[in-house]
């Protein structure tokens, strides 16, 4: 029986794998400008913006709702939504940009949370990498930012290390709703090392359990 379990694991920690390998793709083709949609986040930047705008509670749809608000508003000062929006914080109205666009306060509370760490990580610098230690720091000031949230929060971290190759902090772990999905699936949580957790995540983070 354990031999099964064990190959489960293995088994949806290669589907992570290659579902990560099939977004990785799609960055690499929206970058060359072969794959690109208009009001698609184009950058690393926007996604951490779109990612915020997940905790609206209404999915990705809703998110997507505000993003293409933002990107409008964006294209409009010939900006990208990260730079726009990092201008309005300068300015003191981050507040008011978000709330014209239908944004409430945990919304606009994830996004000056995500300003704030990609500002402090260089985030929203492609040329910038972070080490290790720095991602353990990352990881456990996403934990803590106010607004996001711990499943939103290990989306990002979890987005980073699958998509963008950012390195795996030691102390990565997942939020309590994939470890009860894994146990349903008669997986051990304690079993997976902090490494497959981003895989594990993206094999079965739509599938009801």
């Amino acid at each position: 029986m354990w031999v099964i379990l064990m190959d489960i694991l293995e088994w949806l920690i290669k589907i992570g794998r290659i579902r990560s390998f099939l977004a990785k793709m799609g960055v690499l083709l929206e970058k060359e400008g072969i794959m690109s949609m208009p009001t698609a986040p184009e950058n690393l930047g926007e996604k951490l913006i779109y990612f915020a705008l997940l905790t609206s509670r209404l999915g990705h749809g809703g998110a997507r709702r505000l993003f293409m608000k933002l990107k409008r508003n964006a294209n409009r000062r010939r900006k990208y939504v990260y730079e726009y929006l990092l201008a309005a914080k300068r300015r003191g109205n981050l507040d008011t940009e978000l709330s014209s666009i239908g944004a409430g306060q945990n919304i606009i509370n994830a996004v000056n949370s995500i300003l704030n760490i990609g500002i402090k990580y260089g985030l929203f610098d492609i040329k910038i990498g972070l080490d290790i230690s720095q991602m353990a720091k990352l990881y456990e000031d996403l934990l803590n930012a106010r607004g996001l949230g711990p499943k939103i929060s290990h989306y990002i971290i979890y987005e980073l290390i699958r998509v963008y190759d950012f390195p795996c902090p030691s102390n990565l772990d997942a939020p309590a709703e994939l470890k009860s999905k894994l146990s349903k699936l008669g997986i051990d949580p304690k079993k997976v090392k902090p490494g497959d957790w981003p895989y594990l995540d993206a094999a079965i983070h739509d599938l009801s359990v």
